[in-house]
């Protein structure tokens, strides 16, 4: 997963703790959520759902790290993170799934053919 210094943060868009949103999310470039998502999220670049973040939506995306809780199927064209901590119920379909200690994964993974990445 590419390190917070490898992306350019004037171009993450930042959902903060306290921020609900209801509906389709999408962009093109990278997102962080801390907040509340919920409805459907497609992101062409990476997606990073912080501690405090609560998704729950079908997420679409080029990278994902998860760190706080997601309700929903994830597909990610390249890797998928889920951080100490996290919770991840859902189905995931990515090319490669790296799983930390105490993170908590109910679901089914799927890492042979990845859909078509995100149509932000």
């Amino acid at each position: 997963m590419a390190k917070d210094r490898d992306i350019n943060k004037s171009e993450m868009t930042l959902i903060t703790k306290g921020t609900t949103i209801e509906g389709t999310l999408s962009t093109e470039g990278n997102i962080r959520i801390d907040g509340q998502v919920n409805g459907k999220i497609a992101v062409k670049g990476s997606l990073f759902v912080g501690s405090t973040g609560v998704v729950n939506a079908e997420i679409e995306a080029q990278r994902c790290s998860i760190a706080g809780k997601v309700t929903g199927n994830v597909t990610v064209a390249q890797d998928t993170v889920l951080e100490e901590g996290s919770f991840l119920q859902g189905d995931i379909n990515t090319k490669e799934l790296i799983i930390n200690k105490k993170a908590v994964f109910n679901g089914l993974c799927d890492m042979g053919q990845v859909s078509k990445p995100a149509q932000a």
